[in-house]
């Protein structure tokens, strides 16, 4: 029988998980498993019980939101890669962009069906400054919108609160000025976001709406973003949702694929890692570990229509020169 560890955050989300745990372990212990149960009891937990306890596990599933993902996913990599469980994910936060890209199941239910059902397939995992994220890491304007937002109102509006503070602080927002170095390429500029990211949508929005090309979640790259102040946006709201959507003058945004890139700044800069606050740094250095775990979607061909070979939306084309590192 194949022994599965069960994270369990309950407090994520809108808690729905307290109301289907008990049908979710039938569905698992009726799929072969040999169940063990770990709550969340702390922030930052989760990576070290892993480190400790995950090596004695076939299959190690979290259930809870990008943070719970984040931190599971953290832990598994302190496991050597020969002996590193597979990784089940049963979304239970206020916008899951993760499940969103990789095409989970927003349903609990169905979820742990393919978890049961499923097939392993390998993704990336990137580093920020040792720190394992799965999908984005950002600095500067709605970025910081994401770790400021409360719990509260996430459960109470959704990504709509995200629209809520992000208007809040719009008059706030300021330009970074960032050097950017990836490979033999240096440059500097005045950003008011920059993003590093594997995922098609941040804070339950949609990214890149206006171009199309390939976004996949195997070949060790990861997308850059860097976003200029722009010129022609005066109103908060207008402001908030182009760049939301990346829909601004071409002038205003680089964008281009790398495996690592650094980020060095005069001034402390905000980051977040898959929603969660990341720390105040000057420096940040991003790499990417190619086809690091392996995650149980329903079956190969969804991961690969969802996200591999999937059309995903760019508002400019790559800047050039485009680098493949």
């Amino acid at each position: 029988m194949k022994k599965m560890l069960f994270l369990v955050n309950a407090h994520a989300g809108k808690t729905e998980i307290k109301a289907k745990a008990i049908d979710i372990i039938d569905i698992f212990i009726k799929g072969g498993y040999e169940v063990t149960v770990h709550t969340s009891q702390h922030p930052l937990e989760i990576p070290g019980y892993i480190g400790k306890h995950g090596i004695e596990y076939d299959t190690i599933v979290c259930s809870g939101g990008d943070g719970t993902l984040n931190e599971t996913v953290n832990g598994l990599m302190r496991i050597d890669e020969s002996k590193r469980p597979e990784l089940g994910y049963i979304p239970t936060g206020t916008v899951n962009d993760f499940a969103n890209s990789v095409g989970i199941s927003k349903n609990l239910i169905q979820a742990a069906h393919e978890i049961v059902d499923g097939s392993p397939v390998k993704i990336d995992v990137a580093t920020f400054n040792k720190r394992h994220f799965t999908y984005v890491a950002a600095f500067g304007a709605i970025a910081e919108v994401s770790f400021e937002t409360s719990q509260h109102h996430k459960n109470l509006f959704g990504k709509s609160a995200y629209i809520l503070e992000g208007l809040k602080r719009m008059s706030k927002i300021k330009p970074y000025k960032m050097q950017v170095q990836w490979g033999d390429f240096v440059f500097s500029g005045d950003f008011i976001l920059g993003m590093v990211t594997s995922s098609k949508s941040v804070g339950g929005f949609s990214l890149f709406e206006n171009q199309k090309d390939d976004m996949r979640m195997d070949d060790g790259f990861y997308e850059v973003t860097l976003v200029s102040m722009p010129k022609t946006l005066t109103a908060s709201a207008e402001m908030l949702n182009a760049i939301l959507r990346m829909d601004l003058d071409a002038n205003s945004i680089i964008s281009f694929k790398a495996n690592n890139i650094s980020f060095h700044s005069d001034t402390p800069v905000s980051w977040t890692v898959d929603g969660e606050f990341a720390g105040k740094v000057y420096s940040a250095d991003v790499n990417v570990e190619k086809r690091a775990i392996e995650i149980i979607t329903d079956k190969k061909r969804e991961l690969e229509r969802a996200n591999i070979i999937a059309q995903t939306a760019y508002a400019v084309p790559y800047w050039e020169p485009y680098i493949h590192m």
